[in-house]
């Protein structure tokens, strides 16, 4: 058997030239489509990342002007309210007349407090204690001592006694 001979035959070889030429021209048209369609892709990402970096730039900003307006607002902010606590006044069974006394006293102590900056109060708490647990209250024929527990400074000052009996 034997294979006929194609290259005689015209109308196949403009077939097989045309094939060709169509796949050369085909891949050249896939190859400027998908450039064109790549670059625009590249141009998308670049455009992107630039907003990116804006968009970081921008809030390593806002959280720098963030972190001093915090700053300054810490150092601004001011004691406004003093709330005086005892802990033991159920067990000396002091009545609600004597606590509201002593609460009084105490706070009338702390006055001086309000409206002064949260930072220098912390600075001299110490002082503020001792002057606090050094000084005898008095309540219709008793007198107390009171020994500081707790103390929570911010806006409100916070502050937990326990009183002891004197006489």
């Amino acid at each position: 058997m034997r294979v006929p001979p194609y290259y005689n035959r015209p109308g196949w070889q403009r077939f097989l030239s045309g094939f060709c030429i169509g796949i050369v021209f085909g891949w050249l048209f896939f190859l400027a489509l998908f450039g064109i369609m790549y670059e625009k892709q590249v141009k998308t990402i670049e455009e992107q990342e630039a907003q990116i970096r804006g968009q970081k730039e921008m809030i390593m900003y806002y959280e720098k002007v963030q972190k001093e307006q915090n700053q300054e607002n810490a150092q601004k902010l001011v004691i406004e309210k003093i709330q005086v606590e005892f802990l033991n006044a159920k067990e000396l069974k002091l009545t609600e007349l004597d606590v509201y006394e002593l609460r009084q006293a105490v706070e009338k102590e702390l006055q001086d407090l309000i409206n002064k900056d949260i930072g220098s109060v912390t600075n001299t708490k110490e002082y503020i204690l001792k002057a606090i647990e050094h000084k005898s209250y008095e309540t219709g024929e008793m007198t107390y001592n009171v020994k500081v527990r707790q103390l929570y400074l911010t806006t409100t000052v916070e502050i937990f006694l326990e009183l002891k009996l004197l006489s």
